[in-house]
């Protein structure tokens, strides 16, 4: 399937789902410990309030990597609407936050479920650029098979990191970049490619015909 086995790849899969699924797990495990020996009813209050909020983000990024990484959830089309939901609720923070545009925007556009996992990937990439946070602008449109299909970044010092180069260019995968390495066996299935570029205060992810 590529210049390393399909063992390699889900290991590195697996091990950044784990990573970015701890997190908020880790909270909601300690929230509950908390509680539990909390003295007063405000302070109970409180705590619940955090669990709940961490518990959140840990569903919304298990829906993101079900249609990003898996199946889709049994969903074979999916509308600008209800990707930028799903991108808000997995990746989405106080400072960075998610749009869409092009036909995107339309209520009456979907891209199948292999474009979507594409342009999952590409803006799941994209927000990665933006280490001080900003907008993705997620965009496709034109002919349906193969739409246009991008995702756009701006934020101060956004960036294009030397390992998603690599990862783009067929290094093995690791745990930061088994995504990247996921999206471009994708792509290439599909007889597309990946390419993206930063400069200044924008990064640009393109699927660019192979």
């Amino acid at each position: 399937m590529s210049e390393y086995s399909e063992t390699a790849l889900s290991e590195a899969i697996t091990a950044r789902l784990c990573h970015d699924l701890i997190g908020p797990m880790g909270a909601v495990h300690n929230g509950v410990e908390l509680a539990e020996e909390s003295e007063t009813a405000a302070e109970s209050e409180d705590i619940m309030s955090m669990v709940k909020d961490n518990a959140k983000q840990a569903w919304g990024r298990l829906a993101f990597f079900r249609a990003a990484f898996g199946s889709g959830g049994g969903q074979d089309n999916w509308s600008g609407k209800d990707m930028e939901a799903l991108l808000e609720g997995a990746l989405a923070t106080k400072r960075l936050s998610f749009a869409r545009s092009g036909s995107l925007a339309q209520a009456d556009y979907a891209l199948s479920l292999n474009n979507a996992r594409l342009l999952f990937g590409i803006a799941m990439a994209a927000a990665e650029c933006l280490p001080r946070g900003g907008v993705v602008t997620i965009l496709a449109g034109g002919a349906p098979d193969p739409p246009t299909i991008a995702a756009m970044g701006e934020g101060d010092r956004a960036e294009l990191k030397d390992e998603m180069n690599l990862a783009l260019s067929g290094a093995a995968p690791d745990a930061r970049t088994a995504h990247l390495s996921l999206l471009r066996i994708r792509a290439t299935a599909l007889g597309r490619a990946i390419k993206a570029e930063a400069e200044g205060r924008k990064t640009t992810w393109q699927i660019v015909t192979g």
